[in-house]
């Protein structure tokens, strides 16, 4: 055992862990777009960056599940998809789904994980502009319960909000049909949507992570503050959402779209538009919610191991993943140097739980089924009954605060003791002058 300071009380604490945890979002062009290119071999060397990379979960925009031209497309979605789930992202949503025959593709938004979905939704946007209309776009939501580390997994898991979203788009040259203000317009309201989406789907207070494509220029510091203003409020969190690129970065937002490289030039030519070659952009973006505050102590009276588990989450730190490409060429000779035209985020918190010896862990014959045992079996409610229960909970809470109650006298005592030497001491000394 272990003394740990516990929300201002010293508390020995039987169980102590932590694990890091790894997210990744990309952008990973594969719609039904002219600069859409050697997707299958794009595909390959993606799956390697993430096998190498080993993340918790990953979330892609632009990954369309049909195209109305490309008959092989489905194919290859389906094998990479295939190959997430041999790497263990078995737990996976896609979407948002088309509903309507004016809407002929889905949202191409999909979130893969290592670790169970408690739920999972996904919402369609209100308000679309100009091409982003053929597409079902808009946010998908996953409740992810993340299981502590293997040598731990009687502790109970941690809950965390992912949404992913890929927002409109502003269409420029041949493809703008609608204005720029237009664009921004329908972008706005899709940051208020996004918050009302937040506000219902984590009302439990659990922690959010964001992140996607939002399709606004974060290096225009006006549009980052319009954008952002919106997610703010609306949320139903007491506190601002933490911009991750902004604070890994002290305040610069590095380019994820036609960015340069230390010569100057387009780092990907092959795939990136030509509308867009002269306009390095900051289109992707990471928001984060901590977890609200809340009493540790259920309106009954009564403490079970999930209640008295103390979790934390570091405030998370992104880190850019251009992803190079390093397969073979194509036809013509040429190839691309990068996955994608965008780059990707990583995003990096550690997790930890602390359990105070008061509380029994619950040990599973199967250490798989360790978590779910601890969750669905609190040690609150005995074999026995409820009442014995809750007496006996009573009892352990009764000696806690009697514990507490003691560690603030000896503290109180010793602090007393101190200052009568000090004074004694100042006494002597002025005494004998």
């Amino acid at each position: 055992m272990a003394a740990h300071l516990v929300h201002g009380c010293v508390e020995w604490v039987q169980h102590h862990a932590t694990r890091p945890f790894k997210c990744f979002t990309l952008n990973v062009l594969a719609s039904p777009v002219p600069c859409n290119r050697m997707e299958g071999e794009r595909f390959t060397c993606l799956v390697q960056h993430i096998r190498e990379q080993q993340y918790d979960v990953v979330s892609f925009q632009e990954l369309i599940k049909r195209h109305f031209y490309d008959r092989k497309h489905l194919a290859r979605y389906e094998s990479f998809v295939g190959e997430l789930r041999s790497l263990g992202y078995v737990h996976d949503i896609h979407g948002p789904k088309n509903e309507s025959t004016m809407r002929p593709l889905d949202g191409g938004t999909a979130i893969f994980s290592k670790h169970p979905f408690a739920r999972c939704s996904e919402h369609h946007w209100q308000q679309q502009a100009s091409w982003d209309a053929w597409a079902s776009k808009g946010i998908l939501h996953a409740l992810i319960d993340i299981m502590p580390p293997v040598d731990a997994m009687s502790l109970p898991p941690m809950r965390m909000h992912i949404f992913t979203l890929h927002a409109q788009a502003s269409h420029v040259g041949w493809q703008d049909t609608a204005g720029s203000d237009k664009y921004r317009r329908v972008r706005i309201r899709q940051m208020q949507q996004l918050a009302e989406v937040i506000r219902t789907e984590a009302a439990d207070g659990e922690p959010v992570l964001v992140l996607g494509d939002f399709n606004f220029d974060a290096k225009e510091v006006p549009e980052l503050h319009c954008h952002q203003a919106e997610l703010s409020h609306g949320t139903g969190r007491t506190r601002l959402p933490v911009d991750v690129v902004g604070a890994t970065f002290d305040g610069e937002h590095p380019a994820t779209y036609a960015w340069r490289t230390e010569e100057g030039k387009l780092a990907e030519p092959f795939l990136t538009t030509t509308e867009n070659v002269g306009f390095p952009q900051s289109l992707d973006h990471v928001y984060y919610w901590p977890k609200e505050a809340d009493d540790r102590l259920r309106h009954d009276g009564i403490l079970d191991q999930q209640d008295r588990c103390i979790t934390s989450i570091s405030e998370p730190r992104c880190n850019l993943e251009p992803c190079p490409y390093n397969g073979p060429a194509g036809k013509d000779g040429k190839r691309p140097s990068h996955v994608s035209d965008h780059c990707g985020w990583s995003v990096a918190s550690e997790l930890t739980w602390i359990l105070p010896a008061d509380v029994k862990n619950t040990e599973s014959t199967d250490p798989s089924q360790a978590a779910l045992v601890a969750s669905t079996n609190p040690p609150c409610v005995s074999q026995g009954g409820r009442a014995r229960g809750k007496k006996s909970n009573e009892k352990r809470f009764a000696h806690l605060i009697s514990q507490s109650s003691k560690v603030a006298t000896y503290w109180m005592m010793g602090r007393l003791l101190l200052f009568c030497s000090d004074r004694q001491s100042f006494l002597d000394k002025a005494y004998s002058r």
